[in-house]
Formats: C-alpha cells, sequence, structure tokens
C-alpha cells in the first residue's frame, strides 16, 4: 500500500471510499454535491472546502484518527483534540467508564480502543471467558485484545458451533474501522494475525453489513450460553481518543443464559 502520509487529499478520500464500498454517484447525493466534483477531487482537478472535507468523513464514517491527517493533506487545521486518558481533564472520563463496565451487573462487559485492546473489563467477563475459552493463557497476554480472545482459534470462537459466522461478523467490523491511512503497523500486524484464522468455508470477499445486534451462542461441555452483544461508542466527543474507545458488552437471549450469568457473577 502506498505511504498514505504524504498522500493528496484525493487520493485519501478515494482510498476511503473504496474501503465503504461507496460510488461517487452515491457519496455525491450524500454530500449535496455532484459526481463530477468529486471525480475532480480524487484526480486533484478540484479542491475541497474544509466544510465539505468534514462532511464526507462523516459521511464515509473515517475514523477520527485519520480526520485530522485529511484536514492537514486539504490544507486545512485539524478539527480533533488527541488528547490521551492521562491528563488530569479525563479522570473524570476514566472513572464513569470504569462505572459503566464494573457496574454493569452480570453482563460481560470491555471498554476497547480502537486496536481493539481491553482498556477495561468488568469480573463477569474474565469468568466468561475462563469458562469458554479453549487456551486460558490468551488471558494472560498484555493487553489483552478482545479480537484475539475471540477469534484465535483456541478463543471463544472454539465454543462456538457456527465459527464462519462469528468470525465475518468480527472480522467485517474490524475490516471496517480499520485505520490504514494512519499506518497502524500494530492494527494491520492484528489484521493480518486474524486473517490467518479465517475458517476454510468463507472466501476473501466476506464483508457483511453492520449489525446492531450480534448473536452469540457457545458451548462448553454441558454449559450452553445465548447472548446478543451490543457496542456503544461515546457520542460525538471532539476527542480522538474518547471518540474511539468503545464499550462492548452482552445480554443474554433467554432464561438460562442469565441464570448462568448470574451464577458467574456471584463466583
Amino acid at each position: 500500500m502506498n505511504d498514505f502520509k504524504t498522500a493528496p487529499i484525493g487520493d485519501r478520500l478515494k482510498h476511503w471510499r473504496t474501503q465503504r464500498q461507496v460510488s461517487q454517484l452515491d457519496l455525491s447525493l450524500e454530500c449535496d454535491t455532484s459526481s463530477r466534483h468529486i471525480s475532480f477531487i480524487e484526480t486533484g482537478k478540484a479542491h475541497p472546502t474544509r466544510e465539505l472535507v468534514i462532511t464526507l468523513a462523516e459521511v464515509l464514517d473515517i475514523p477520527v484518527s485519520a480526520r485530522n491527517n485529511i484536514l492537514i493533506a486539504a490544507g486545512y487545521a485539524p478539527q480533533y483534540d488527541s488528547t490521551g486518558l492521562d491528563p488530569d481533564e479525563m479522570k473524570l472520563v476514566q472513572e464513569v467508564l470504569e462505572t459503566l463496565v464494573r457496574q454493569n451487573g452480570n453482563k460481560p462487559s470491555v471498554v476497547i480502543n480502537r486496536r481493539w485492546e481491553i482498556v477495561y473489563s468488568n469480573n463477569v467477563f474474565i469468568r466468561f471467558c475462563q469458562h469458554f475459552i479453549g487456551d486460558r493463557t490468551l488471558l494472560e497476554q498484555q493487553p489483552l485484545n478482545l479480537l484475539r480472545l475471540v477469534l484465535h482459534p483456541q478463543g471463544l470462537i472454539s465454543a462456538c458451533d457456527i465459527q464462519s459466522q462469528l468470525f465475518q461478523t468480527f472480522m467485517s467490523r474490524a475490516r471496517r474501522d480499520m485505520t490504514v491511512i494512519d499506518d497502524d503497523s500494530e492494527l494491520e500486524n492484528l489484521m493480518l494475525e486474524m486473517n490467518e484464522y479465517k475458517p476454510v468455508e468463507l472466501d476473501e470477499d466476506y464483508m457483511i453489513p453492520p449489525q446492531l445486534l450480534t448473536p452469540v451462542s457457545l458451548k462448553r461441555d454441558d454449559d450452553e450460553i445465548h447472548l446478543l452483544a451490543l457496542t456503544a461508542t461515546l457520542g460525538e466527543p471532539i476527542n480522538i481518543t474518547l471518540r474511539e474507545l468503545q464499550l462492548e458488552f452482552c445480554i443474554p437471549a433467554d432464561d438460562a443464559s442469565e441464570q448462568f450469568l448470574n451464577m458467574l457473577e456471584q463466583q
């Protein structure tokens, strides 16, 4: 892949439009402009306004960490603050996130960053993984990575009857979220590793549309559980670190699963 650190705005726009599988016509309609103008921007014959760059980024759902680079490539000042969660002004946010996860009852819950690294988790999540994961040494790796815990052949997917469906769902989302133009080698290496675990019955074009709820059914020995996985973001903050954090949690899909999670919570 070309080095996007020095790529012009047109190349970046075309890259993300291709990643999102959006035509120039559809993109132009969403952005209230013409497909001809989109084409001219991509080929360098026209230059977008700052407002259009921001609109294009929103419509293409470009990760916030990449939007500053796109604005800079177009000759404009960055829009988003890149402050992390360490400064004093962010401590309150840390406390809120930890409280959300910790007080989520019997629901396995984690907060992850853009690399799928687990920032916070509750006890039920750890006990849930210990019960259904194939190799517990995966829980010893630091930082813990949710994508690896789920899709590694000895991860949670090893307890799933329909492994291709679970792999397809999680990897489709990961590929949509991947900030490749930021030259994030750690994320790229993670994706390469996950591709090695792809079930043989899936071809390379296994992308599926985003899902509001992801059904997850796992069985280990005599224990079986049926869950619905959900993802929540922090709304529309202007801070890159906050925007990229996501709360992941599972809710039981039936009474038996509810009882099983209650048992894990009480351990």
